[in-house]
């Protein structure tokens, strides 16, 4: 049985499934514990629709975890996306006067003022992430603890979302007797699973495909200077294929699931696939070309829009690990051929990484996010033990 108090739990609670992952910090690795889906139930474009619904799916799913494993869960990290996310890059000045080293405390000012934005009465700040910082607006900082100056100047990105959708989220968890230990952008999750230090640094952006959109982050030099959401998901393909093949969306998903490639070029000519009755008509016949036509058209719509996201970021030309396809709308076969021919970079699946024992069923891009949360909790058990032994040492010390 695993220890309870080194469990980590990650939540991932996508538009098509509700991923739970857990897994256990043993002698500074991750270990993989069990894992469950649960199809989605109470949600529609991204949003809650029957809060009933999705409390009663994330018991279940929370449920199938325990009774498998042996485990109670009681702590997770909770990943948030859909379209009401978005990203800024803000900047905040702090005066050091007299002029001296910066401390720490500087250091929480500067980034403190860079968080000051005026956002929507329901908006609030998701997530920060430092990028650099200057001092005396000379040279950049990772960290400027140290530099002498007269004024420090933070660079930060800030993830910001809808305030009342995100309490309902943390809410619905609550319901479900789970405490929330923190939130985290979906991609960002996923990247922390699939992404290297070294990528990171040299360029590399993440696509999350959902159901109903896809979400965008882009590292350089180990920082995140972009993330965006970008309005077209996995859906829009299936959409696409149902009315040009005239076919029903369950029939039209299952088509593209079965048949369906992202290039239309990597498809035989005379290949030809049979659709499903509709409304008591016989069955007909259609060339797979024209089925991947209309896939393809779509993925690059999709990639077109990737690129105006690098272009605002001036990123275009500095992806030199490329870009990672996560979620389940990433599966699609020929999406990767198709992103590196629209965008002239490289491009894979972004696979879990960095969990040991992590069954090959999960080792998929649909599985990135939970696992990218579970990563991300573990991290914050870590940082919370290294402050309890530090406050420990204090007491031991002038105790």
């Amino acid at each position: 049985m695993p220890d309870q108090k080194n469990l980590v739990v990650g939540l991932d609670l996508g538009s098509s499934a509700f991923r739970c992952l857990a897994a256990t910090i043993e002698r500074g690795t991750l270990r993989y514990v069990g894992a469950a889906s649960m199809p989605a139930r109470g949600w529609q474009r991204g949003r809650v629709t029957d809060p009933q619904a999705v409390a009663e799916t994330i018991a279940e799913v929370i449920r199938a975890v325990e009774e498998a494993n042996d485990i109670t869960v009681e702590n997770i990290v909770l990943g948030v996306g859909g379209p009401t996310v978005r990203g800024v890059n803000s900047r905040g000045q702090c005066e050091l006067w007299p002029p001296r080293e910066v401390a720490q405390y500087d250091v929480n000012r500067a980034v403190e003022r860079a968080c000051g934005l005026q956002f929507r009465e329901d908006h609030m700040i998701l997530q920060v992430f430092p990028q650099f910082f200057t001092v005396d607006h000379d040279n950049e900082y990772r960290d400027p603890r140290g530099i002498p100056g007269s004024l420090l100047e933070a660079n930060v990105h800030v993830i910001v979302a809808s305030k009342s959708e995100h309490e309902t989220l943390v809410g619905l968890c609550n319901q479900a007797h789970l405490h929330v230990e923190d939130t985290v952008f979906e991609p960002v999750a996923a990247a922390l699973a699939a992404v290297l230090p070294a990528d990171r640094f040299h360029g590399v952006a993440l696509a999350d495909i959902g159901i109903h959109s896809t979400e965008l982050v882009i590292y350089w030099k180990e920082m995140l200077v972009h993330s965006a959401s970008i309005p077209i998901g996995a859906e829009h393909f299936t959409r696409d294929v149902s009315k040009g093949l005239q076919v029903g969306p369950p029939d039209a998903e299952q088509l593209k699931v079965e048949y369906g490639c992202a290039l239309m070029g990597l498809t035989a000519d005379n290949s030809r696939i049979e659709l499903p009755s509709v409304n008591g008509r016989e069955r007909r016949e259609a060339g797979r070309r024209r089925l991947n036509f209309m896939l393809e058209a779509r993925g690059r719509d999709l990639m077109r829009l990737i690129a105006a996201e690098l272009t605002q970021c001036q990123m275009a030309e500095n992806l030199g690990t490329g870009l990672l396809l996560a979620g389940g709308g990433a599966l699609l076969p020929g999406l990767c051929d198709l992103a590196e021919q629209a965008l002239n970079c490289p491009c894979r699946l972004a696979l879990p990484i960095g969990i040991c024992d992590l069954p090959d069923r999960l080792n998929e891009a649909s599985w990135s996010t939970a696992a990218g949360l579970t990563m991300y909790c573990a991290r914050l058990r870590v940082q919370e033990r290294q402050r309890q032994e530090r406050e420990g040492l204090l007491v031991k010390l002038f105790g």
